[in-house]
This record gives C-alpha cells, structure tokens and sequence, in this order.
C-alpha cells in the first residue's frame, strides 16, 4: 500500500470497504506520519505505519497528541 506523502495534512491513499459488525463502510486509509498532531479525526478509519496498524470502527474518532500518542474514544462519550 503506497500513501501520498505529508504536506501539512494527513492525506489519505484511498477509501476502501471494510466490514464492521456485517456491514461494509467506506474506509480511509491514513499513513500515521501523516496524522496532524491535536486534530481529530473520525473512524472508520485504517491507519498504518511501519510496526503495525490500527483499526478505527464507525463511531469513534482519534488523535495523535503532541507526544505522538495516539488517542481513541467513541464518539457518544465525547472528546477525552
């Protein structure tokens, strides 16, 4: 899988169906470089790196703050 390179943003390769609990959705793709520290960002989303990747279900969202971590939490529970 090949992403476009960083240009302030994160971009996404493509969209791609995954299915969650049976039921496709629309999917971005995102290289983890590319990931905007203090911006969120809203699942499904597949986001890969070079150790591994994280999976996003619908309903949750993410951000990677500004020590690179990367930070999950469902939407209905709102912002952490």
């Amino acid at each position: 899988m090949k992403f476009a390179s960083a240009t302030g943003q994160a971009r996404h390769h493509s969209n791609s169906s995954v299915v969650f609990e049976n039921t496709p959705y629309e999917t971005r793709l995102y290289e983890r470089a590319s990931l905007r520290a203090a911006k969120s960002y809203s699942g499904p989303a597949v986001i890969a790196e070079y150790s591994g990747t994280t999976v996003v279900p619908p309903g949750w969202e993410f951000m990677v703050d500004k020590s690179a971590n990367m930070i999950l939490w469902q939407k209905k529970n709102g912002r952490p």
